[in-house]
């Protein structure tokens, strides 16, 4: 059982290829990951907004969120997380503390 009060901490990946994507998030999934795709051009932090394209824009966004549990090894968990990006084709960009940002705005 994870800590609610835990840390939350967001991993992001690209994929050209939406199939690619959901096959990710599926394993991701299992993992026990809160697991969203965006589509290509698509800003999370435009607020939803759409916004130039930039290199990484012309792909679909996977971003996979987890607590962090007290003593987890974060450099294990991104080794982790990066093969499971890579091993369906996916380019693993790091992760952040936080939730997914949504572009929702409401309270």
């Amino acid at each position: 059982m994870t800590d609610t009060a835990a840390l939350p901490y967001t991993h992001w990946a690209y994929f050209r290829d939406h199939d690619n994507a959901n096959r990710c998030a599926e394993q991701l999934d299992a993992a026990g990951y809160l697991t969203l795709i965006d589509p290509p051009g698509w800003d999370p932090r435009a607020n939803g907004e759409a916004r130039p394209v930039g290199p990484d824009m012309t792909c679909w966004l996977l971003r996979a969120a987890k607590p962090l549990d007290d003593g987890e090894d974060l450099v294990a968990r991104h080794g982790a997380v990066e093969s499971m990006v890579r091993q369906h084709r996916g380019r693993y960009d790091g992760g952040e503390t936080g939730w997914l940002p949504t572009g929702d705005t409401a309270a």
